[in-house]
C-alpha cells in the first residue's frame, strides 16, 4: 500500500500542471460551497428562529379600522354577533373550522389613565391600564389560573403596582368617578391571589375620556399585567365613544406560522365582504415584517443551495475531462502494466487515489480560506454568520467524493484498453 501511495504521489508530480488545475477548481468550488452553505445555514437558522418565535409566542395580526363619528354600544361587544365594529368572537369561528387550529380569541377594551404619584417630594405620573375583558382573556394570559365565570362575578383583578398607584396616586378630576368605582367594587383580587374586600358601587364608567382601543387579544409580551386593572366587560356603559380609530389584534396560538399570511388575508377578505369599504384593512407592521423577512430568507437560502449544486456539477464535469485527458496520455503505460501482470482493479485504485488525493488537498485549502473569509470579509447585518463544524465536515466529504465520482467515467475507458490493441496501434 505504501508503494502504491508513493507511486500515486509520483504520478501527481509528473502531471503537476493538469492536477494543479484540478486542485484549483476544487479549491474555488469548495470555498464557494462552504461559504454558500454556511450563509444558507445561517439564513435557515434565522428563519427557524423567526418561525419558532412566532409559533412559541403568538402571531399577531392587527387590522387598522377607521370610521368617522363612530359611536358604539359597548354592551354588544359580548352580546351581539352582527354588530360591525366590536367584531364578536363568533365571527371568527370559521377560522377555527378552516384551519383546525387552537385559536384563542378574547376581546379586550383598554383604557389608560394617568395618576399623579408623589415620591420623596417629587411628583411623577404613573399610568394604569384598565382592561375590560371577556372570559377568554385569562385562558391566554393566565392559563394556570382557574377563573370561573369571570363575566358573571363582581371581581376585579388588579396588579400589585396598579393597586399601589390607585391607593397612593391622585387622579385627575375628570376621572374621579372611575377611580372611586374601582376601589369600591365588590371584590378586588390581586394577581398574586391576595383578596381585598371592598364595598360595591355603580356607574363604573360614568366619567371617562372618549379614547378607547378595541382589541381582539394582544400579545402577552407587550402587556404588563402588574400595571393593569382587569374588569369584566359587562362594566362598560351602554354607550361609549371608541373614538374614530380602533385596532383589532387576532392572536394565533399553536398554529403553524406558515398559515399566518393566509389567515390574515382570509380575515381581511371576510371583513371586506361583510362591511365593505367602511373601514381600512391593513396588516400590522410586525406581522408584515415577519412575513417579508421569512420569505426573503427562504428565497436566499434556496438560491444559494441551487448555486452550490450548480458549482459542484461544473467541478465534477471539469475534473472528469481532465482525468480523461490524463488517461488518454497514459494509455500505452496502462497497457504495458496490464501485460506485466498488473490487475485492472489495481489500476482503478491508482486512478481513484490520484484524483481523490488532489481533490482533498484543494478541498482542505478551500475550507480554510472559506473560514477566514466568513470571519473577516463577509458581514451581514440582518443575521449572524454561524460556522458549523458539520458543514466543514460535509465540504471535506464532498471534495473527496468529487475525486471518486469524477474517476468513474474515465475508469470505464480503462476497461477497453488491451495490450493487443495497443500493439496493433504501434
Amino acid at each position: 500500500m505504501f508503494y502504491l501511495l508513493v507511486k500515486v504521489i509520483k504520478k501527481i508530480r509528473n502531471n503537476a500542471v493538469k492536477y494543479s488545475l484540478v486542485a484549483l477548481q476544487v479549491f474555488i468550488g469548495i470555498s464557494l460551497l462552504t461559504v454558500f452553505l454556511t450563509i444558507s445555514s445561517s439564513i435557515t437558522h434565522k428563519y427557524e428562529n423567526l418561525k419558532s418565535k412566532a409559533e412559541n409566542s403568538l402571531i399577531k395580526l392587527k387590522i387598522y379600522l377607521q370610521q368617522q363619528n363612530s359611536s358604539i354600544d359597548s354592551l354588544r361587544i359580548s352580546d351581539d354577533n352582527n354588530f360591525p365594529l366590536p367584531f364578536s368572537i363568533d365571527d371568527y369561528n370559521w377560522i377555527k373550522e378552516k384551519y383546525k387550529s387552537n385559536l384563542d380569541i378574547s376581546i379586550i377594551v383598554k383604557k389608560n389613565m394617568n395618576f399623579i404619584v408623589s415620591s420623596k417630594g417629587v411628583a411623577d405620573i404613573s399610568t394604569v391600564s384598565f382592561l375590560f375583558v371577556t372570559d377568554s382573556f385569562f385562558n391566554i394570559y393566565y392559563p394556570n389560573k382557574k377563573v370561573d365565570e369571570f363575566s358573571s362575578t363582581s371581581k376585579v383583578y388588579i396588579g400589585k403596582k396598579a393597586l399601589e398607584t390607585l391607593i397612593n396616586g391622585k387622579l385627575p378630576e375628570d376621572s374621579v368617578s372611575l377611580y372611586k368605582e374601582v376601589l369600591t367594587s365588590n371584590q378586588i383580587v390581586l394577581l398574586n391571589d391576595d383578596v381585598l374586600e371592598i364595598t360595591p358601587m355603580d356607574n363604573l364608567y360614568e366619567n371617562s375620556s372618549n379614547h378607547l382601543t378595541l382589541y381582539v387579544t394582544v400579545e402577552s409580551g407587550n402587556l404588563d399585567l402588574d400595571e393593569c386593572v382587569i374588569l369584566p366587560i359587562k362594566y362598560l356603559s351602554e354607550k361609549t365613544d371608541l373614538a374614530t380609530i380602533a385596532n383589532m389584534f387576532v392572536t394565533f396560538k399553536f398554529i403553524n406560522s406558515d398559515f399566518a399570511s393566509d389567515i390574515g388575508a382570509g380575515i381581511i377578505s371576510y371583513l371586506y365582504k361583510k362591511y365593505g369599504d367602511l373601514y381600512d384593512y391593513n396588516f400590522d407592521t410586525t406581522l408584515s415584517e415577519y412575513l417579508r423577512q421569512t420569505n426573503v430568507y427562504k428565497a436566499y437560502s434556496l438560491g444559494l443551495m441551487i448555486l452550490s449544486i450548480f458549482i459542484l456539477l461544473i467541478i465534477s464535469i471539469g475534473l472528469t475531462s481532465i482525468i480523461l485527458i490524463i488517461i488518454n496520455q497514459r494509455t500505452r503505460e496502462i497497457a504495458i502494466s496490464l501485460t506485466l501482470g498488473a490487475t485492472i482493479e489495481k489500476i482503478f485504485l491508482e486512478i481513484i487515489m490520484e484524483s481523490t488525493f488532489v481533490t482533498i488537498q484543494g478541498g482542505l485549502i478551500g475550507i480554510v480560506v472559506s473560514i477566514l473569509l466568513l470571519k473577516t470579509k463577509v458581514h451581514f447585518s440582518q443575521f449572524e454568520i454561524i460556522i458549523d463544524f458539520k458543514i466543514l465536515l460535509f465540504s471535506f466529504c464532498v471534495s473527496m467524493l468529487i475525486g471518486i465520482i469524477s474517476s468513474i467515467l474515465p475508469i470505464k475507458k480503462i476497461k477497453n484498453i488491451t495490450p493487443i490493441k495497443i500493439l496493433h496501434s504501434l
